[in-house]
């Protein structure tokens, strides 16, 4: 179990939720093995079949944390969750604005554009901690002019497509900044223990992870 932006992950599929004041309690066959602050978290996912106590759902839908249930092996089974707060007023401005083209079009641009320089940012970061590479350089400009007829699109349709220009040149050389990192960490082990020293088992995910 880890928590990972604010949401609890319960992968024990063995595992059965349940409440103790205001704490999450996680057991597996009876026994505690976790337990957590419901305030801490805003969500919890969990794996298997066993569920939780109706006391938990409650706590819970009173806290504003969402419940989702999920299989062992990730198929979504169901999704608890208490009631919506929120202004009525601004909802409905939400539901209108959503049906006009015009400013669902400058809202795209704005999340498209920001995702596009994410990309781009991550790429840039490489290159000033590790030196150019010509391939990211590339990339990097060619994310650039992505972003550029993002900007200037004039349907959805065509956003979608520039999107998915952008995230062939960001994920084209993305196996070059793993790369970089699984090299640099096996030089740092052939210093320190030596290479003919190094379990197999090491060996394989390395070799695995550049692949």
């Amino acid at each position: 179990m880890r928590i990972l932006l604010n949401t609890l992950y319960v992968t024990t599929p063995e595992a059965y939720l349940s409440k103790d004041g205001l704490n999450v309690v996680i057991s597996v066959k009876q026994k505690e093995i976790f337990r957590i602050p419901i305030h801490n978290i805003e969500q919890i996912v969990t794996f298997g079949y066993m569920g939780a106590s109706p006391g938990l759902m409650k706590l819970c839908a009173d806290s504003g944390v969402s419940l989702t249930f999920l299989s062992p092996q990730g198929r979504y089974i169901s999704r608890s969750q208490g009631p919506t707060k929120g202004n009525v007023l601004l909802r409905k401005a939400q539901y209108k604005n959503s049906d006009e083209p015009n400013y669902s079009l400058h809202l795209c641009k704005l999340f498209i554009s920001g995702k596009i320089q994410n990309y781009r940012n991550i790429l840039r970061r490489f290159i000033r901690d590790n030196g150019e590479d010509i391939s990211i350089v590339n990339a990097a400009e060619e994310l650039q002019r992505c972003k550029k007829r993002v900007l200037n699109a004039d349907s959805i349709d065509s956003i979608r497509g520039i999107e998915g220009e952008a995230a062939t040149s960001y994920f084209g050389v993305f196996s070059h900044l793993l790369l970089n990192q699984i090299l640099s960490l096996m030089a740092e082990i052939a210093v320190h223990q030596k290479m003919r020293l190094m379990p197999c088992s090491l060996l394989y995910i390395l070799s695995s992870a550049m692949i």
